[in-house]
């Protein structure tokens, strides 16, 4: 076996969205650019230069986790209908093991102290993480458990339900959510009443149509602007509020980001990956391996972000060695490869592998 069959030994030929496999990618290195510079945007005291290099980069990157939900609806409520103790079999196998093993290395990261002085933290922290995550991405965890009891409930109804069905219910969701978003924002009013029907679902369901249905050369177009506009006016309209920020310009639902991440899930299904997977045998192994270590990624990262600040390498906050313009993208891909080679290596340990989902 040759060293580059050896790296990416997985099976070219098996049915895959290459597109999808690109997002996985592309959105690992965004979720950990959002969280090298998520410290600079909730900084108000800081200088406005590194404030808004810090803010446009995280405003550019803040899609991923939005995708990652897009991702799983496409896939999932796409398949055909399965006996519901069936698919949830399978994807307990599939999610369990990392739920489990991850929660207890970020519960040890978080109480390391306690646990090396011999004392094991209180019984009430440890169980609460049936409530609340030991370490704050782990949300996404939480989400996906949750995701899963719902999915054939959903799927059923994207299958069955009219393209028009559909898209009322996403239009109803962004705008009843913007609504209760503008007021809270404004008034301090909170009249959430059928609104988080709408939010975590909504991008579920938004995936499966997005991956089902294409949208009308005019629309694409619309979207591929707006997504370039949005940009700069989510940093700006959040440099307005820097001094109160509350995040309401770039949430996940906000009308900008929303665009934004529709048109990056849009424009990348559009590009014809096929043919570089036909140029290239590599192209395929690496988009591939690069997809199913995505998970795994997502999950380790935390630790590979701590272990670049406790060497002193945080050069995005301090410009430890060059301007935040440069630094935060050197160390966002430090970080990413950094975790997809952990990630590659865990990938090759048999049954370990399963706590990265692979």
């Amino acid at each position: 076996m040759s060293l580059k069959d050896y790296l990416f030994d997985v099976d070219a030929t098996k049915e895959r969205y290459v597109y999808l496999d690109i997002l996985r990618i592309l959105g690992c290195a965004a979720i950990v650019m959002v969280h090298v510079t998520q410290s600079l945007v909730m900084s108000p005291g800081i200088e406005t230069g590194k404030w808004l290099t810090g803010c446009t980069y995280y405003a550019m990157s803040d899609w991923a986790i939005q995708v990652f939900f897009m991702i799983s609806g496409a896939l999932i409520l796409s398949q055909p209908e399965q006996e519901v103790t069936h698919f949830l079999k399978k994807r307990a196998i599939r999610i369990l093991p990392p739920f489990i093993v991850w929660t207890a290395i970020y519960l040890f990261i978080v109480y390391q102290d306690t646990i090396l002085q011999g004392q094991l933290p209180p019984v009430r922290t440890i169980l609460n993480v049936f409530a609340s995550p030991a370490y704050s991405h782990l949300w996404f965890l939480y989400t996906i458990v949750c995701f899963y009891l719902w999915a054939p409930v959903f799927q059923v109804f994207v299958q069955k339900a009219p393209k028009k069905v559909i898209e009322y219910i996403l239009i109803v969701g962004l705008v009843s959510t913007n609504v209760y978003l503008l007021v809270q924002h404004y008034y301090g009013m909170n009249i959430k009443i059928i609104v988080w029907i709408f939010d975590i679902p909504g991008f579920f369901i938004l995936g499966y149509y997005l991956h089902k249905y294409d949208l009308r050369r005019k629309w694409r177009r619309l979207i591929y602007f707006l997504t370039i506009v949005s940009i700069p006016l989510m940093v700006f309209l959040t440099y307005l509020e820097r001094d109160n920020y509350d995040g309401y310009f770039i949430y996940r639902w906000s009308p900008f980001l929303f665009i934004v991440v529709v048109g990056i899930f849009v424009y990348v299904k559009r590009i014809e990956w096929e043919k570089c997977s036909e140029k290239w045998v590599w192209f395929s192994k690496v988009t591939i391996t690069g997809g199913i270590l995505s998970f795994g990624v997502y999950l380790i990262h935390p630790i590979v972000h701590m272990l670049f600040n406790d060497l002193s390498w945080n050069v995005a906050i301090d410009g430890f060695l060059f301007h935040q313009v440069i630094s935060i993208p050197i160390v966002t891909a430090g970080i990413t490869l950094i975790s997809f080679a952990a990630c590659w290596g865990i990938s090759k340990i048999p049954l370990v592998r399963r706590i990265i989902g692979a």
